[in-house]
């Protein structure tokens, strides 16, 4: 059975109107006119049989942005919502069989009883039908239902489940007229011959009907068909087995648009056909399906070709079933069709072969002069230039097929490209837009047994385009021997019937200026489909047409020197979708696209101001040749005056009509939203969005893309801290710290203990690529060196440090005393300083941040001494070496983790250092003398004059941290950790206590003794009317 369903290429996706309450929609200006737009909405949207099943939720939710919300028109009351088409192969028909046979028995044994076949055809007289609908637990069955002859016609019969028959359907007694009209009489005037029937224009072109039934008719049977399926030919019926109608016969599902019923007639049409003729393959056998639709003026509504050209390279000749196959075979049968001429379809149907030797056989035909690799490698060439008058075979004529997407773009002449993968049959473009002049550039293929790709390329000059061929693994320059070649495309196709791989190195300059180019996003381009609580679904959202209100999504290009060049949108508008069949023709197709850069502090419900970066830009959907759903590029190089050096942006489509554009969703990046929704010159996250039922749509984003021309010409400074555990002291947590985000992918870290090298590996911390942290464990006491090589993002500019500690271990029988490596620091530990053996860690600025610590009002490095602090049984003599400063005015500080405290320090002897003795190990530093407030050992003894909670230390902390706060008068206290969603851990004090200063350790874990994930937590100290809350950070 071959099925077409109607969310194929996402013509008919379910998409989901927004409407915004009155109370809780703060959007200014827009407000003013809202609620007459609501009126106007529903009264043309509810008139549209497509929406007569949509429920309208307008419940008050006290948050920012809540929405009414139309569920899915179609699918609300539908268990699956199947985005794909199937094939049901033989086996899966006889499984079908054998389900009926095992679940439903009694219809079982009427599928066995031999069907009459009635050939008269009376309108109005009733037929038994065998038709493949919904099972109600996610699957098909096959059910006898009762059709109703409604129109019959010289070769065409329409018939309806009589239960269906209505206005809210798409099939009544004159809609099944308007079918036949267009089977019989006239097409569009965008079809091959507006003054011919489809059944006549497909029968032309593609051959004759098998008919199996011997009456020359071919039937249409309207029907709530499986959930998913526009429609489906099923080559059962073309025989007389169990559950076989007998018949000519296609189903066409009764809830799709009209207009989508037309392009489902013509494409099951042509399977019908198809089955009579020596089969070419799915994917050829469905192309050819895309191509009458083409052929009877519904491309628009069924037929998407720039669906795959946004794709390119990772799509595939082999058939996988989703809506992209569809497009690339159709685009293929297209090109030959017009090549070739449109009556090589029927020629290609005739020939008695299969795939790619049929298609060998058709070229054959026609003597043009080429094998088919050949052909395909024009093919990828004519769907990136898509210009005729470069050459005949490098465009189209058909007035919706777009340009390739390019695969990576390169405005620098010295590249050593990754491994890369380009699908069986399919191709991915390689740009260069500056340097390529003289460019040297090899490319080397990686495909096993021999598969690799063929290259050419496109070389850009001022006198037009040549196109040359490369050989693998030879150096090709890039050169004309009289234009300087501007710019270079290289086509890279694969030939072969298997995925393959291959890479490319460049060694030109960097004329262009910039390093690189990247691609930000938050999908995987398919899209996602959302089920609320109450069972609607959708896969598309807006806002239904209301003027001034909008969506966008954040981008951050990381660094400071960057272009945006491009944005990707999927989008379709209010008439692409079934629910919009009734939206005329002449009707808008546009939205007005914004940069914004929001500016000012979030408000309780993160609502913020915005700014546009430049005028917003007009997209018009019917000037740049957008007539379906799908992938939208916009080329944003032209405005790069405005568009140069951002920060956080946010690209952002308005509606600036009434006709609704609607974008496709993404739970791809389920940890964060970027998504916003935008009125009145505000952003709110789409977080504070609600849908039917009070579902929120955290974790969703719309399937916005950006595109970005970036460099990096920072010069590094790195820094590197450690957190070392209190329990297990030999195990580290290792901080790197960049001045600009980390090429993670690209940095080594190599740690090296008393000769002993071991190779780290490394993460982003809490998704911040200027810091990296690694895991080590310490082996000996001795030298511990961590050498850091790489670059920064998008850099050019190489670091290669190394950070010197030493490890002393302290084993209870003896002393320890241990130094800095520059030995300006020096700590003495006495014997039984710790309650077990201990490594201790000795080296210059092994705090993890500069905001962690004060900087300013010191006179000296700072020098840590891990476990950080780790208190000691014995107090420590620790002691530092002078210079440059003035003996008498300088004392050694301790950092408590809020606040430098100056410990009672003496002079040595020959005045060259000075000494202090210390209970708690941690950071030391030289500060003035008397700058700060003294710490002495005994210190928790004294009375505080003042409440005080202070920040826990360490901090970021594994597995545990110290909390330290005082207390001024007696009474209960207590302190609680929260996550950040406000959700209560655990209760670290809960006790009468009296005035003093007190420490209590947090290890990480719940009240029920669990250890609790990574992450920001809060702390929260009462004690009568005092209250104070911070901040820590767990990272295990």
């Amino acid at each position: 059975m071959s099925l077409r369903t109607w969310m194929r290429g996402f013509q008919d996706s379910y998409f989901i109107v927004c409407l915004p309450t009155e109370d809780n929609f703060k959007f200014n200006t827009l407000m003013k006119h809202f609620f007459a737009n609501i009126i106007l909405f529903l009264s043309i949207g509810l008139s549209q049989s497509t929406l007569n099943n949509a429920s309208i939720h307008s419940d008050e939710m006290n948050r920012f942005g809540v929405y009414s919300l139309c569920d899915s028109p179609w699918m609300e009351n539908r268990s699956e919502c199947q985005l794909y088409p199937q094939i049901f192969t033989e086996e899966q028909m006889a499984a079908q069989l054998e389900k009926m046979r095992t679940m439903y028995p009694d219809e079982y044994q009427r599928m066995l009883m031999p069907k009459t076949l009635n050939k008269s055809y009376k309108i109005g007289m009733t037929e038994k039908f065998w038709v493949n609908v919904d099972d109600g637990n996610g699957g098909t069955k096959l059910e006898e239902i009762t059709a109703q002859l409604l129109a019959k016609g010289n070769r065409n019969a329409i018939w309806a489940d009589v239960t269906q028959i209505n206005e809210s359907n798409n099939i009544d007694n004159n809609s099944a007229i308007d079918y036949l009209e267009f089977l019989e009489e006239k097409t569009p005037s965008t079809s091959a011959d507006s003054t011919k029937g489809a059944w006549e224009l497909v029968t032309t072109y593609f051959g004759n009907e098998p008919n199996y039934d011997g009456d020359n008719i071919t039937d249409y049977l309207f029907a709530d068909i499986y959930a998913g399926a526009a429609g489906y030919f099923s080559p059962s019926d073309q025989s007389n087995g169990s559950g076989s109608n007998r018949r000519d016969i296609l189903y066409i599902d009764c809830n799709v648009s009209n207009r989508y019923a037309k392009s489902t007639i013509a494409h099951e049409h042509q399977h019908l056909i198809h089955s009579n003729y020596y089969g070419k393959g799915r994917s050829f056998n469905e192309g050819m399906s895309e191509m009458a639709i083409v052929i009877t003026g519904y491309g628009s509504a069924g037929f998407n070709p720039n669906n795959y050209l946004s794709r390119v390279g990772s799509v595939g000749w082999e058939w996988e079933g989703e809506s992209v196959n569809y497009s690339m075979t159709g685009l293929f049968v297209l090109y030959f069709a017009e090549q070739l001429g449109y009556e090589s379809l029927l020629k290609f149907q005739e020939i008695n072969a299969t795939d790619w030797s049929a298609f060998q056989r058709l070229l054959n035909l026609y003597d043009a002069g080429m094998n088919y690799e050949s052909w395909i490698q024009n093919w990828h060439i004519a769907n990136y230039l898509n210009d005729k008058d470069i050459e005949p075979y490098y465009g189209y004529d058909y007035y919706d097929v777009g340009n390739a997407s390019t695969t990576k773009w390169h405005t620098t002449g010295a590249v050593e490209s990754n491994d890369l993968t380009v699908d069986n049959f399919d191709v991915n473009y390689i740009y260069y837009s500056s340097s390529v002049d003289s460019l040297p550039i090899t490319f080397t293929g990686l495909g096993a047994l021999g598969y690799n790709p063929n290259y050419k390329s496109l070389e850009y000059t001022d006198n037009g385009i040549a196109i040359k061929s490369l050989e693998n693994q030879q150096e090709h320059i890039v050169k004309d021997d009289t234009y300087k070649v501007n710019s270079a495309v290289f086509v890279v196709s694969n030939l072969n019937p298997v995925d393959t791989k291959y890479r490319y190195v460049s060694t030109g300059e960097n004329t262009g200026g910039w390093y690189a180019s990247t691609e930000i996003g938050y999908d995987d381009g398919n899209v996602d489909v959302f089920t609320t609580s109450s069972g609607g679904t959708f896969g598309y959202f807006g806002c239904g047409g209301v003027v001034g209100c909008g969506w966008g999504v954040a981008f951050d290009p990381v660094v400071s020197e960057n272009q945006l060049i491009g944005a990707s949108i999927n989008l379709g508008f209010a008439q692409d979708f079934s629910s919009g069949a009734s939206i005329p023709a002449s009707a808008d197709k546009d939205f007005d696209l914004h940069i914004w850069t929001a500016v000012g502090e979030e408000d309780e419900n993160g609502v913020r101001q915005t700014v546009d970066v430049m005028n917003p830009i007009k997209i018009n959907a019917k000037t740049r040749g957008i007539n379906s759903i799908g992938w939208v590029n916009i080329d944003l190089s032209p405005y790069s005056k405005f568009l140069t050096n951002l920060d956080e942006i946010i690209i952002g489509a308005v509606e600036d009509d009434t006709n609704g554009v609607y974008f496709g969703m993404s739970s791809d990046s389920p940890t964060k939203n970027y998504t916003y929704i935008y009125g009145g010159n505000t952003v709110g996250p789409i977080t504070n969005t609600a849908v039917s039922g009070g579902d929120q749509l955290d974790g969703w984003n719309l399937m916005f893309r950006s595109q970005w021309l970036v460099k990096n010409t920072v010069i590094p400074e790195l820094h590197a801290g450690f957190v070392q555990h209190s329990i297990f002291n030999d195990e580290l947590n290792i901080y790197l710290l960049g001045n600009s985000q980390f090429d993670s992918e690209n940095t080594n870290v190599y740690v090296t203990n008393n000769n002993e090298v071991q190779y780290l590996t490394l993460n982003p911390l809490v998704s911040n690529d200027s810091t990296l942290l690694a895991n080590y464990k310490l082996k000996n006491a001795g030298s511990l060196d961590i050498r850091v090589s790489g670059s920064y993002l998008y850099s050019t500019i190489p670091y290669d440090t190394t950070f010197n500690y030493n490890v002393g271990y302290a084993d209870l029988t003896k002393p320890l005393i241990t130094s800095s490596r520059d030995n300006i620091y020096q700590i003495q530990l006495p014997e039984q300083s710790f309650d077990k053996e201990t490594y201790v860690v000795v080296g210059k600025n092994g705090f993890i941040s500069d905001s962690s610590i004060d900087l300013e009002n010191i006179l000296s490095e700072v020098y840590s001494v891990g476990p950080i602090q780790k208190d000691l049984n014995v107090p420590a003599q620790i002691s530092f070496k002078l210079s440059d400063v003035n003996i008498e005015d300088v004392s050694i500080g301790f950092w408590d983790g809020e606040s430098w405290r100056e410990l009672q320090t003496t002079i040595s002897s020959n005045k060259k250092s000075v000494r202090a003795v210390s209970s708690t190990l941690g950071h030391f530093a030289l500060i003035k003398k008397g700058s700060t407030a003294p710490l002495s050992i005994s210190e928790e003894a004294l009375i505080p004059t003042e409440y005080a909670l202070r920040q826990n230390y360490p901090n970021p902390f594994n597995p545990e941290t110290r909390i330290s706060y005082d207390i001024i008068n007696s009474g209960n206290v207590s302190i609680n950790v929260f996550d950040i969603l406000g959700r209560k851990i655990t209760t670290l004090v809960s006790e009468y206590k009296a005035p003093g200063r007190y420490n209590v350790i947090w290890s990480g874990n719940d009240a029920n003794g669990n250890q609790v994930g990574s992450g920001v937590y809060l702390y929260q100290l009462k004690s009568g009317s005092y209250s104070k809350t911070k901040k820590m950070v767990l990272s295990r």
